[in-house]
């Protein structure tokens, strides 16, 4: 096997973190560098350790994912950030993947998903769920949901 792939985790909820640590580093082809809480804490490791892939929260202190991964990829265009949030409003998909950031994952997904994306995003594939996927297609084709069969009144008929 070659490379262990190097990851760090970006969230600020220690448990999630933490427990996510201790996921991919049973996996024989990951290696967790480090882990932090917040977006400034994460800019430092970054610079420090060149992870492999950063994955990302988009809520957190002082600076926010979005802004972190900017930075990131501004300052170290080889690092791939990998977004995992419990966000999927296109406000926030559209801002994160225009900021560069290579998948957006919900936090709902399973570990082998969440497995599956790290190692795609390693090598360059972009991971977006079906939810996600929707959220993005909608924005691009500029449809906006009009109303709901339900919502429709006699008189609109």
């Amino acid at each position: 096997m070659g490379r262990k792939i190097r990851v760090l985790l970006a969230d600020d909820h220690t448990i999630l973190r933490e427990a996510t640590a201790e996921l991919l580093d049973h996996q024989p082809d990951m290696e967790v560098v480090g882990q932090v809480g917040t977006g400034e804490e994460t800019l430092e490791l970054v610079a420090a350790l060149h992870p492999d892939i950063v994955v990302m929260d988009i809520a957190m202190p002082q600076i926010d994912g979005l802004e972190a991964t900017k930075r990131i990829l501004t300052e170290f265009p080889e690092t791939r950030v990998l977004v995992l949030s419990a966000h999927e409003d296109a406000e926030h998909v559209i801002s994160l993947l225009k900021a560069g950031a290579t998948g957006y994952l919900n936090k709902t997904v399973s570990l082998n998903e969440l497995l599956e994306a790290i190692r795609s995003t390693n090598q360059g594939v972009s991971i977006l769920p079906p939810s996600v996927a929707s959220v993005v297609v909608q924005y691009l084709s500029g449809i906006e949901q009009g109303p709901q069969k339900e919502d429709i009144t006699e008189r609109d008929k």
